[in-house]
């Protein structure tokens, strides 16, 4: 059995073959022709001897999967768009699993993504939900937080995947305050210490998952932030550790002025004025 794209026509078809060589008593049917359905097809055979087909849909960038309905898928085939959140479908690789049900691999374009379908969706059943996450800002300074927000749909459950556990009720505060379980829809306030991926898994009346990851950047290289912000008159500034640790303001001595940054209380040109940067780190202003 083989799948394959008809570029005369941009659409799937299957092949039957006749014989173990294939040469004669081939039977060559077009399975989806609606629209521009072609390339990085896939093609299993299910538990009940029946070909399951997964291919990508160019003309909406969707993954969709095709179930025959016989052999050599004639009559009877079930078409399924499996996932449509941006574009997504290439690249796709179908196996069954052991327990029957098509497992799809594919690429998300959108989001630069590696991608998994795992349903009973390739039989027209309940489909995997589609998932929003959103990060803002997406980039931030040490010590600083960033809100994400997230929207779901066709979805049973929502957690926080990895992080493990990142998603919290009352979503740590603020306008996230009314955050609760199940986690359908919601935000989360996050304050990562260095660059992270967030992952959220939402699952299906049936318990199938779908993902979907947001990066928030950190500032900052190997030092990072310390945690420390002030108000320099016009605008929040963040003071930082890294070398030069200069933060954008400035004290005045006699008549030179002087940038401030912040070491470790054990630099030998350390001054007396101690801040608490995050529960129980302590550390000194310094002159630069």
């Amino acid at each position: 059995m083989i799948s394959y794209y008809d570029s005369t026509n941009a659409g799937i078809k299957v092949a039957k073959c006749g014989n173990a060589a294939c040469t004669s008593g081939n039977t060559l049917t077009t399975v989806d022709s609606a629209g521009t359905v072609d390339y990085d097809t896939s093609i299993a055979i299910g538990t009940n001897g029946l070909p399951v087909i997964s291919y990508y849909d160019s003309t909406n960038a969707d993954l969709k999967v095709a179930k025959c309905g016989n052999a050599a898928c004639t009559s009877g085939n079930t078409l399924t768009t499996v996932d449509s959140a941006g574009s997504v479908g290439r690249y796709a690789s179908l196996a069954i699993d052991t327990d029957g049900l098509p497992v799809i691999s594919y690429n998300d374009l959108t989001n630069a993504d590696l991608k998994v379908a795992k349903e009973d969706n390739c039989g027209g059943g309940t489909p995997l939900p589609a998932i929003t996450l959103n990060a803002v800002p997406s980039t931030i300074n040490g010590g600083e937080t960033s809100t994400l927000t997230w929207t779901s749909s066709g979805a049973a459950s929502c957690s926080g995947f990895s992080p493990a556990g990142w998603i919290t009720e009352g979503g740590g505060g603020g306008a996230c305050s009314t955050t609760t379980s199940p986690f359908l829809n919601g935000c989360q306030v996050v304050q990562p210490s260095s660059t992270t991926i967030y992952t959220i898994m939402c699952q299906n009346a049936i318990g199938d998952p779908a993902y979907q990851s947001v990066m928030v950047t950190v500032n900052g290289g190997g030092g990072g932030g310390c945690g420390l912000q002030m108000y320099d008159g016009t605008a929040t500034v963040t003071l930082t550790c890294e070398d030069p640790p200069v933060s954008p303001l400035r004290i005045y001595k006699g008549t030179t002025t002087y940038g401030i940054g912040v070491v470790d209380t054990t630099d030998p040109n350390a001054s007396r004025i101690r801040i608490q940067t995050s529960p129980g780190v302590i550390k000194a202003l310094r002159k630069q």
